[in-house]
C-alpha cells in the first residue's frame, strides 16, 4: 500500500513537473499548423475600432481589405458588395494574392453560391463550399472563384435576410491554417462589416441630402439672381425703347425727305439697324420670361439664318465654320419666332463653347428636313462630346457642367420646356470624343391666321386733332412730326398733369395717345381721371408704353382695354393705331369739321 502511494504520489509530482513542457509544446504546435497566436478580444476591439473609420460606402472596401490583412496576417483578401441593381455582389476591393483573380469578381445573388451564402450566414471554407456547390450549376467565373487556391475563407454579410456583402480571406502567412478562434473572429467580423455598412450607406444617404439641401440653396440664390436679371433686363428695355422710338421716327421722316439721293441708303442702314436693336429687346424680353408668345407661321430656314447671322461675327472671329444643309422645299409652321430664335441660339452657344474649350478651330453643322408630320432641326458639333453618365440630365433645370460663373444652367431647360410648350421635342445624341448633335422637332401646323379687319380708309380731307401725353421730349418731339406729315393737328403736353389741365379747357379731341409710365401722375391714373371727368374721350385713347415687360403695366392694359402701342414703334404703326379709332371718333363727332 504504501510502495502504491509512493509510486502515485511520484507520478503527479513528474506530472506536475512536465506541465510547462507539455504547455510549450502546444504552443509550439500551435504556432506551427495555426500561425502565431493573438488574443480573440484584443483582435475584436482592433478590428472594431479600423473599420469605424469608414464614413462611406466608398472608402469602406480599401478599409476591409487593409485591416483584415493586418490583423489576420493575410497574405490577400476582397471585399465585394451588392450593385446598385441588386442582383450581384461585385468586387470593390482588392489586396494581395486575391489582387488579380478577385479584381472582376461577380456573385449572382440568386445563383447557387449566393443562396448558400443567404442559407448559412456563417464563415465557410473554400473547400467546403466547392465540395457542396460544385454540382450546383455554378457559372464558370464563380467555380474559377472558388477553384483559386489563395482564397481560403468566405464571410458572406447578411443584413435583415438579404445578402449585402461578402469577404474573402486569402491564405495566412508561412500558409498557416484557420483556426477555431481564427472563424469566431470571421463570425464577429461579419456582424461588425454589417453594422459598418448600415453606419456607411447612413452617411453616404446624409451627405446625398446634404447635397440636395446644398443645391436647392444655389438654386434659389440662381433664381434671386434671375429674378434682379429679369427686373434689369426691364428697366433697361424700358430706357431703349424711347430712344429707338425717336430714331427709327426720324430716321423715316428723312427718308420720306430724302428718296432718290446719296442719303437714301445710309438712312435705311440706321432703319435696318435700329430694327436689329428692335429684335434683340425682345429677345431680352423673352428671356426676361415679361414677353407674351406670338404665334404666327415662321420659316424656320430664314430664322435659321438670322440666328446665325446674330452669332456670325463671334463664330468667324472663333475659327468656328458653319455649314448649312437645308432643305428649301421645308413647309412654314405656326410658332413664335422669337422663343425658336432663344432656343437655336442656345443650342449654337453650347455648341460654340463645347469646341473651344477642347481646340482653336471647329465646325458646326445645322441641318433641316421633313420627318412624317414634323420638321426637324439637326445642329451638330465636332466638339468633346457629353459623357453618358450626365446624358440624362442635361435638360434639368440648373444643371450644369460649366466653370462657376459660365452659364446658369438654364439654357436647354427653356429650351426643353419652349419646344414642349409648341408640341415638339428636343433630345441630343452624342459619342463622347466625336462631338454632339441636338435634335428639335416641331410639328407641321398651317391653321391659317385669322383675317385681319378690313383697314379703314378715311376720306382724303379727312384730318384729325390729337392730343400726345409724353415726357420723352424726342419722342413727343417725333410723334408731332409723324402726325403733322399726315394733315392731323397735334397738341403735346409734356405730362399727365399738363394734359388735364389743358383738357378742362378743352375736349375736342379725336385721339388722345398716351404714355404708361410717367412721373408723377402716369397713365394708368390718367386713364382713371378721364374716366370720372371726361368719359367720352375714354374710347378715344391709344396707350403707348416702353414698359410692357412690368406686370403691373400689362395687367392695367388688360383692365383698360385700349390699344397699346409698344415702343419703338414707326410712322406705320402710328397711322395704323390711329386709323382704328377713326371710325369711333367719327360716330361720336359726326358733324365735326376739322
Amino acid at each position: 500500500m504504501a510502495v502504491y502511494a509512493g509510486a502515485t504520489g511520484g507520478a503527479i509530482a513528474l506530472a506536475t513537473l512536465n506541465v510547462p513542457v507539455i504547455s510549450g509544446a502546444r504552443r509550439v504546435v500551435h504556432h506551427a499548423f495555426y500561425g502565431q497566436a493573438y488574443d480573440f478580444q484584443s483582435v475584436v476591439s482592433e478590428m472594431s475600432r479600423d473599420l469605424v473609420r469608414a464614413v462611406s460606402c466608398d472608402e469602406l472596401g480599401e478599409l476591409v481589405v487593409n485591416t483584415l490583412c493586418r490583423r489576420m496576417k493575410l497574405r490577400g483578401a476582397a471585399f465585394l458588395v451588392l450593385d446598385k441593381a441588386g442582383s450581384c455582389l461585385v468586387s470593390v476591393a482588392t489586396s494581395g494574392v486575391l489582387a488579380h483573380r478577385f479584381a472582376e469578381a461577380a456573385v449572382e445573388v440568386n445563383g447557387p453560391l449566393g443562396r448558400w451564402f443567404l442559407a448559412r450566414p456563417e464563415p465557410v471554407r473554400r473547400e467546403q463550399l466547392l465540395h457542396s456547390l460544385r454540382a450546383a450549376g455554378l457559372s464558370a467565373a464563380e467555380m474559377g472563384l472558388l477553384e483559386e487556391e489563395q482564397a481560403s475563407l468566405w464571410i458572406p454579410v447578411v443584413l435583415r435576410g438579404k445578402l449585402r456583402a461578402a469577404a474573402v480571406l486569402g491564405n495566412k502567412q508561412r500558409d498557416a491554417l484557420f483556426s477555431n478562434d481564427d472563424l469566431e473572429i470571421a463570425a464577429t467580423l461579419a456582424g461588425l462589416l454589417g453594422v459598418s455598412m448600415e453606419n456607411a450607406e447612413l452617411y453616404d444617404h446624409l451627405r446625398a441630402e446634404m447635397q440636395k439641401l446644398r443645391e436647392m440653396q444655389d438654386q434659389l440664390v440662381q433664381a434671386e439672381k434671375l429674378s434682379a436679371i429679369g427686373e434689369l433686363v426691364s428697366g433697361v428695355a424700358h430706357e431703349l425703347n424711347n430712344p429707338l422710338t425717336a430714331i427709327i421716327g426720324y430716321a423715316e421722316l428723312l427718308l420720306g425727305e430724302l428718296r432718290g439721293t446719296a442719303a437714301e441708303r445710309d438712312l435705311e442702314n440706321i432703319l435696318r439697324s435700329a430694327e436689329r436693336c428692335r429684335r434683340i429687346v425682345r429677345n431680352l424680353l423673352t428671356f426676361a420670361r415679361r414677353q407674351r408668345a406670338e404665334r404666327r407661321l415662321v420659316d424656320v430656314n430664314e430664322l435659321l439664318r438670322e440666328t446665325l447671322e446674330l452669332q456670325s461675327y463671334q463664330l468667324r472671329v472663333d475659327n468656328i465654320a458653319i455649314r448649312l444643309e437645308l432643305d428649301e422645299g421645308l413647309p412654314k409652321t405656326l410658332a413664335d419666332p422669337s422663343q425658336l430664335q432663344q432656343v437655336f441660339v442656345n443650342i449654337i452657344m453650347n455648341a460654340h463653347q463645347a469646341i473651344r474649350s477642347v481646340k482653336e478651330a471647329g465646325s458646326i453643322a445645322v441641318r433641316t428636313a421633313v420627318a412624317g408630320d414634323m420638321i426637324r432641326v439637326a445642329i451638330s458639333d465636332d466638339g468633346p462630346g457629353i459623357p453618358p453618365d450626365i446624358m440624362g440630365r442635361i435638360f434639368d433645370p440648373f444643371f450644369t457642367t460649366k466653370e462657376v460663373g459660365v452659364g446658369t444652367g438654364l439654357g436647354l431647360s427653356i429650351c426643353y420646356g419652349i419646344v414642349s410648350a409648341h408640341g415638339g421635342r428636343i433630345w441630343c445624341e452624342s459619342v463622347p470624343g466625336q462631338g454632339a448633335t441636338f435634335f428639335v422637332e416641331l410639328p407641321i401646323r398651317q391653321e391659317a391666321p385669322e383675317e385681319p379687319a378690313p383697314e379703314p380708309k378715311p376720306a382724303e380731307n379727312k384730318h384729325l386733332r390729337v392730343l400726345v401725353v409724353e415726357d420723352e421730349p424726342a419722342v413727343a418731339a417725333v410723334i408731332r412730326r409723324l402726325l403733322s406729315k399726315n394733315g392731323h393737328k397735334v397738341e403735346v403736353a409734356g405730362s399727365a398733369r399738363e394734359a388735364l389741365g389743358l383738357l378742362r379747357r378743352d375736349r375736342e379731341f379725336d385721339a388722345l395717345i398716351s404714355d404708361v409710365k410717367m412721373p408723377d401722375i402716369d397713365g394708368a391714373t390718367l386713364f382713371e381721371r378721364l374716366r370720372a371727368e371726361a368719359p367720352e374721350l375714354i374710347e378715344r385713347v391709344i396707350f403707348i408704353t416702353g414698359d410692357t415687360a412690368s406686370p403691373d403695366t400689362a395687367s392695367f392694359l388688360q383692365r383698360a382695354g385700349r390699344p397699346v402701342l409698344p415702343k419703338p414703334f414707326g410712322a406705320e404703326d402710328l397711322r395704323r393705331a390711329l386709323l382704328a379709332l377713326v371710325d369711333v371718333a367719327a360716330a361720336e363727332r359726326p358733324n365735326a369739321d376739322h
